[in-house]
């Protein structure tokens, strides 16, 4: 088994350059010679929410269409014999039609997660109390279009012709705190209206400004406001205080907590998330042994571009971590030593020669 896992390349959004595209394209073509037998999409591939919010966004059918690289260069990798093509939906790109993505991308895998062995992959955002949103997952979107109070975050911080910043709530959610909770009453807020009202404030927005929504209709800000003001507490109810209050984490980049619960539930070594944009490599316990690892894939939407390949050999998988470098893969390897009960896996850096 041969896998690569790359996410994040925010395909129609104007946070992702042609040059981070002309990487995508490139790097794809690269992973073709490379003999996968599996190729991965944790979600956020295509992203329909950074458009402005006077503007109606586009189309999933106007992103694929219109994308001159990256689309074509996974069309020629996706029809290569003995190749597995699964697609995890992520927050930018919840509502994309498993049919549509077919008819670009031949008989894909189109589903929440994906797993194989000892491997979890997933994109991360249903953790995640500001952006939680796909099959099964209800919002209060005052749109009635089952989306995230991220959406709304993203929309309103977005401005034409300008790169927003930021592409999830991450980063004000980092700050929020800190910055407006000292400044407003205590009581006459909660986690969401804080963290959105940090948001209208940054972009010198009102709250009778509106967010126009893809069939054309509009949402002022106070109305979203008032929608998603009991978030966290209808998490709390759902999940419980502690899983509420990672789901604040989590949409402050920390996944940790959530692949170590994937790792619970369904036993696996090795979870693989996307959406925070920062590859990295942390370890999962239980008790005081080594039971697994967590890996997060990074994003194409930014420099530096990274992706995760993993290679499974009897029973050890060897973990990838490639950096695209403009002309090939900067790759840092490391493996695990299969199995569970009671047998801590056993981490090296490097594959025996």
């Amino acid at each position: 088994m041969l896998l690569a896992s790359l996410s994040d390349m925010h395909l129609g959004s104007q946070n992702t350059t042609r040059e981070e595209r002309e990487g995508i394209a490139a790097c794809l073509d690269t992973l073709g010679k490379m003999g996968l037998t599996h190729l991965v999409l944790p979600g956020d591939i295509f992203d329909i929410w950074t458009a402005p919010a006077e503007m109606k966004p586009p189309t999933y059918e106007d992103i694929l269409k219109g994308d001159d690289l990256v689309v074509p260069a996974l069309q020629r990798l996706v029809v290569r014999p003995n190749l597995t093509v699964a697609y995890q939906w992520g927050n930018h790109d919840f509502d994309l039609p498993a049919d549509l993505f077919r008819t670009f991308f031949r008989a894909a895998q189109v589903d929440t997660s994906f797993t194989l062995g000892n491997l979890w992959v997933e994109h991360g955002h249903a953790y995640d109390l500001f952006n939680a949103s796909g099959p099964g997952i209800m919002t209060p979107d005052p749109a009635k279009g089952n989306r995230p109070l991220g959406y709304y975050i993203t929309r309103i911080h977005t401005r034409a012709g300008r790169v927003v910043s930021a592409l999830n709530s991450s980063a004000y959610v980092q700050n929020v705190m800190e910055q407006v909770q000292a400044e407003r009453q205590p009581g006459r807020w909660t986690v969401a209206t804080l963290v959105l009202d940090y948001v209208v404030r940054q972009t010198g927005r009102s709250y009778n400004d509106e967010v126009v929504m893809p069939d054309g209709s509009r949402i002022p800000i106070w109305a979203i406001s008032e929608a998603y003001a009991d978030s966290f507490r209808a998490w709390e109810e759902k999940h419980g205080l502690f899983d509420a209050i990672n789901a604040i984490l989590v949409g402050a980049e920390y996944m940790d907590h959530s692949a170590q619960d994937v790792r619970n539930q369904h036993g696996k070594r090795l979870v693989v998330f996307g959406h925070s944009h920062k590859a990295l490599w942390n370890d999962l316990t239980v008790g005081d042994g080594v039971a697994g690892a967590y890996v997060n894939d990074g994003a194409w939407c930014k420099t530096p571009q990274t992706l995760v390949v993993v290679e499974q050999t009897g029973g050890k998988y060897y973990v990838q971590q490639g950096t695209w470098n403009g002309s090939g893969l900067d790759i840092e390897e490391r493996v695990i030593t299969d199995g569970w009960e009671g047998k801590p896996a056993t981490f090296a850096t490097g594959r025996p020669r």
